[in-house]
């Protein structure tokens, strides 16, 4: 028996395994057949085409999780403290089968110690990449989900070891900060912008300690348009995030930053997080304050953000369609949380 012929094998037998499970003897597989998926980018990703025993057809998204199977630019560019491949599993497992909002359905899970195999098979969800929609409308209505995702985080508070988050405290920030300052300082030693990065960093060591005692629950992690797949088909909008891989407990407005990052004017930025407070029930707002406190908070998580994305960048180059220019971005958010 080939080495292909048994993984084809091992990968027919969990998922059937998996199906027969939800579905009884209607999720037995008569035939499967494994495509490369075009859009992976983290990891190993195949959509499979099953044909099941009753003759119905389901199209499966299976995530090749284990560390062999992670691909070259994340190696590069996600550093190591990041990077769990259990966390996304953890995810679908212990916090999508039980609430319902519009995530992937999951078919099965594999784990395996011995050979290192860890693999999850999603439903394909049909929709769009946020980033390729012009509604802006479907935008304040990823805002919205998210307002809905981190109020009922607290349901989860006591599961937060278990479902392997990144904890995003005073730790979290300053080894962001140190891969920052080692991933810029080694690339830009001695030239023109050195200063201004030496500046960048030295305020945002100044509001780690404000980003660390923000208001806290389960995050996404990077909730950027690219993982976010909406459908409005027949009336109905379905805002389905996906790439739980970097999932954490933190600050939700690190959430909302990531969504609105980008080339929004102030003015779009201020109506998405309108539209998050809109759906913020009482104990969330209470815990915050006010609006202009979330505000205040949402500024320093875009800092946040464009430090970080800041110390990605020596070692990745994104797609033409995400690249921005976020030294610039970093040096306008500097000096508006330094005045805060």
């Amino acid at each position: 028996m080939s080495d292909q012929f048994a993984h084809d094998n091992e990968i027919r037998s969990v998922l059937e395994r998996g199906l027969t499970g939800q579905r009884g003897q209607g999720g037995r597989i008569a035939s499967l057949s494994r495509h490369p998926f075009e859009y992976a980018s983290s990891c190993s990703i195949e959509e499979l085409e099953i044909v099941l025993q009753d003759r119905s057809r389901l199209t499966v998204i299976f995530k090749n999780l284990s560390p062999t199977a992670l691909l070259g630019d994340a190696r590069r560019v996600r550093p190591a403290f990041l990077y769990d491949p259990q966390r996304e599993i953890r995810i679908y497992q212990q916090v999508f089968s039980k609430v319902n909002l519009g995530a992937a359905h999951c078919f099965a899970t594999h784990e395996d110690e011995r050979t290192g195999q860890i693999w999850l098979f999603l439903e394909k969800v049909i929709g769009r990449e946020l980033y390729r929609v012009g509604n802006f409308s479907l935008w304040e209505e990823a805002a919205r989900w998210l307002a809905s995702f981190h109020q009922m985080s607290n349901v989860f508070a006591m599961e937060a070891s278990d479902l392997r988050l990144l904890q995003w405290d005073m730790n979290q920030f300053e080894l962001c900060l140190e891969w920052a300052q080692n991933s810029l300082c080694s690339r830009h030693h001695g030239s023109k912008v050195q200063n201004k990065l030496d500046d960048i960093l030295a305020t945002y060591e100044k509001v780690i300690l404000s980003l660390a005692s923000q208001p806290k629950g389960l995050i996404h992690g990077e909730f950027f348009a690219s993982n976010v797949l909406v459908d409005n088909c027949e009336n109905q909008v379905r805002v389905c995030p996906i790439d739980w891989e970097t999932a954490g407990w933190g600050p939700g407005m690190m959430d909302l930053a990531a969504l609105g990052a980008g080339k929004w004017n102030e003015a779009q930025r201020e109506a998405m997080l309108r539209a998050y407070w809109q759906v913020v029930d009482e104990s969330l707002a209470a815990e915050w304050g006010s609006i202009a406190a979330v505000r205040t908070a949402y500024t320093s998580c875009r800092f946040h953000l464009a430090v970080r994305m800041l110390g990605q960048m020596p070692n990745w180059s994104p797609p033409s369609a995400h690249q921005h220019n976020w030294l610039e971005e970093a040096e306008l958010l500097a000096k508006e949380v330094a005045a805060q």
